[in-house]
């Protein structure tokens, strides 16, 4: 990951990644020998925002331990830093073993989408983390627990952006313009938190969104409408005005969204390409309350008054429908080597599909 050039008053904040050097593992090491014997030990890591790059003036060293005898939960300063020990029972340990080995999320058992934070985080800061000791652990290894949770997560944010768009959809519904704001807020979080996933950026945690996002070189081409759409307006506000600004986040999460679930899902996804225009040219626009969801067998679309199963074809399709006229859309679509055999008519019918079951408008329909 790289720092990328920004506007003035955003690229002066950017700061260089701050990962885990040998004297922060040194003091962990250190302290893991003075709270339990060697032998007891079968997994110990280094985990945290330094894992992930995200140091700072006051960052602790995150030791995480599994022993075979009771550890107490606590902080020990070693070498000038902080080391926070932090207990991993038995039973923890083989829970952390099930939900790193593999996504085996479904549509009828999203049990990994539902995981608690402190489940979750754990999971991941043993994917990013530095291994001291595994001594039998029965985890995977930190690369196969990366891309299980690299996977884990794109399905958990856009399942709970989905959730954010019925939100606002429904607080425009009553006129509640001040929840349509925050909720649209929360929604592009979590579709941001989804392409971060997507670009093999992972962490569990808020404060650093924006700094994940510009030093990413993938989501150049959308990280400053990133900073602008996650800051609230100022001034007086009509209930059109805030319908204007919580559509264009919507739109922006469902495409944030798509672009991760398809194109960064095997692999990370090499590069995001810029948030469109064009909805206003008077083709075919997506619903922006619609939401694709993936899950490791198959494919959704999620509408505050629908979901239902679809294809990854369909989903790149109501992707690409943002505004221009079918016929763009048609070329747009035959340059992608998955679609180099649609035609005109298929075209057709997969958007009048899409329209059926109100995810995309046509000029005629809006």
């Amino acid at each position: 990951m790289h720092i990328i050039e920004r506007t003035a008053g955003v690229g002066a904040l950017t700061v260089s990644d701050r990962f885990l050097d040998e004297t922060h593992l040194t003091a962990a090491r250190r302290v893991l020998d003075k709270v339990v014997n060697s032998a007891d030990v079968r997994l110990a890591f280094v985990g945290g925002s330094l894992a992930a790059g995200l140091g700072h003036g006051n960052s602790d060293i995150d030791l995480y331990i599994s022993a075979r005898t009771d550890l107490r939960e606590g902080n020990l300063s070693q070498d000038g830093y902080t080391v926070q020990v932090n207990p991993i029972t038995s039973n923890r340990l083989e829970e952390l073993a099930r939900i790193c080995a593999a996504n085996t999320i479904s549509e009828d058992n999203r049990w990994q989408v539902e995981l608690g934070e402190p489940e979750l985080k754990r999971a991941v800061r043993y994917a990013i983390g530095t291994i001291l000791v595994d001594n039998d652990s029965g985890l995977p290894t930190p690369a196969v627990a990366r891309q299980t949770m690299r996977q884990v997560l794109m399905s958990r944010t856009a399942w709970y952006a989905s959730s954010f768009a019925e939100d606002v959809a429904g607080a425009l519904h009553i006129g509640d313009g001040l929840t349509a704001l925050q909720a649209s807020v929360i929604g592009v979080e979590e579709a941001v938190e989804c392409a971060l996933a997507a670009v093999d950026d992972l962490y569990i945690g808020r404060k650093f969104l924006l700094r994940r996002v510009f030093r990413n070189a993938s989501l150049s081409a959308v990280s400053d409408e990133v900073y602008h759409l996650l800051s609230q307006p100022a001034g007086d506000l009509s209930l059109r005005d805030v319908t204007e600004i919580v559509t264009r986040r919507m739109r922006f999460a469902g495409h944030l969204i798509a672009w991760s679930l398809r194109e960064g899902w095997d692999t990370p996804l090499r590069s995001l390409p810029a948030f469109p225009d064009t909805w206003t040219h008077g083709g075919p626009t997506r619903n922006p309350w619609t939401i694709p969801i993936r899950f490791p067998q198959s494919w959704g679309l999620i509408s505050p008054q629908t979901g239902f199963s679809t294809t990854a074809a369909m989903v790149g399709i109501w992707r690409e429908s943002d505004g221009r006229s079918t016929e763009e859309l048609y070329h747009a679509l035959r340059s992608r080597d998955e679609f180099s055999g649609i035609s005109p008519e298929l075209l057709d019918a997969a958007l009048t599909q899409l329209v059926e079951c109100d995810v995309v408008a046509l000029a005629t329909h809006r």
